[in-house]
């Protein structure tokens, strides 16, 4: 599923005020009050052939307003972006004031870095804990975003691989990382910050176009779908879904409604 290009973290705003992880709220995603809007936060990488996994913990995402630093992640989030493989990944969802946002403020933890070991014959999978030259990195974005009340925003966040994991002179992971990120505030309707890899479990049917699934961090959403979305197993219709049914989908938030409007949808 999902489109192969960079992949990066996406993280929605909305105007009334964004990585895999342990635990969560239950709640529904929020919706909008007055003088505030949504944002959902995406990830995503640039990739690095010889690196399998690259993981990370992500332990806070903050939106920058003048002065004043507004967090979108309610929660430390481990994302390993070398498995994103191009996709994008929804962490998190979450309000935030309204006003007009410059920059993103994203700090990091304990990298743990999964990569070809070529030094050996036959070629390993190695693993090596990382060395974070910084832990906390601040991106301007290229314009100041202006959020009004109600609206909704996708914070699309990429790790780009390529140019934050130091190798030495064969080519090979030395454990050096200086994290070089790519952040964008973006409307929701912008491919950028689509839903590509959304796994969850199933709460319940809820209609015959729509069902409730449970993210992984405990949230749960709505999942709407119609006659142009792709089910990937026709023997495996949404009304024969359980509460053992895990899905993979992809789509995107609708900005009134919060639902994930699904594209297509697969049983894992």
């Amino acid at each position: 599923m999902g489109n192969p290009k960079g992949i990066g973290v996406f993280l929605a705003i909305c105007a009334a005020v964004g990585l895999s992880s342990c635990g969560g709220s239950m709640s529904s995603p929020p919706m909008a009050q007055a003088g505030q809007a949504s944002v959902f936060t995406v990830g995503t990488d640039a990739p690095l052939p010889s690196v399998v996994s690259c993981e990370v913990n992500v332990t806070g995402i903050s939106l920058n307003n003048g002065g004043t630093a507004v967090s979108v992640l309610a929660q430390p989030a481990i994302v390993d972006f070398a498995q994103l493989s191009g996709l994008h990944q929804l962490l998190d969802l979450t309000a935030v004031p309204t006003g007009t946002y410059t920059s993103a403020t994203i700090t990091i933890a304990a990298p743990v870095i999964g990569y070809l070991n070529t030094s050996v014959t036959p070629p390993i999978v190695s693993t090596i804990n990382g060395t974070l030259s910084e832990s906390t990195v601040t991106v301007n974005f290229a314009q100041p975003v202006a959020v009004t009340n109600a609206d909704l925003f996708g914070l699309r966040m990429e790790f780009d691989l390529r140019r934050s994991l130091q190798t030495d002179a064969n080519g090979q992971v030395t454990g050096a990382v200086n994290p070089v990120f790519e952040v964008a505030l973006l409307n929701s309707t912008d491919a950028q910050v689509s839903i590509d890899d959304f796994h969850g479990g199933v709460v319940g049917v809820t209609g015959a176009n729509s069902f409730t699934i449970q993210g992984p961090h405990g949230r749960q959403w709505t999942v709407q779908t119609s006659s142009s979305t792709m089910l990937d197993d026709p023997n495996a219709p949404i009304s024969s879904f359980t509460t053992n049914t895990i899905v993979e989908v992809s789509g995107t938030l609708d900005p009134v409604s919060h639902n994930i409007v699904a594209s297509e949808v697969e049983v894992v």
